[in-house]
């Protein structure tokens, strides 16, 4: 499992449980096609109305290849199947409330 950089912190204090929540971690399995799984956060992010993920995306350097949008009642995580593995693999979510992040395979 790849750990990925988290996109932004409002504060020092928040840091930790911000990244932990937020974070897209990313597991890829290469059989006959590729199975990427994502979830967002170390510790799954909540879903409930006033504070859930709207959308889980893959992006194969800026060019997005598919997207996946959630409703508070979803689970935070997606799982999207591919031809091929993306060459500059990125994956961004989007909480409403604390914003964007991305993972960037490096």
């Amino acid at each position: 499992m790849m750990k990925p950089p988290f996109n932004k912190i409002w504060s020092e204090k928040d840091e930790s449980e911000l990244e932990e929540k937020h974070i897209p971690i990313v597991e890829v399995n290469e059989n006959e096609g590729v199975e990427i799984y994502v979830k967002v956060g170390e510790k799954m992010h909540p879903s409930e109305p006033g504070h859930f993920i709207q959308w889980i995306e893959i992006i194969d350097g800026e060019v997005p290849i598919e997207k996946v949008c959630l409703s508070p009642m979803s689970k935070s995580e997606a799982i999207f199947y591919l031809k091929d593995m993306p060459d500059n693999l990125k994956v961004r979510i989007f909480c409403n409330l604390h914003g964007a992040w991305e993972y960037k395979e490096e």
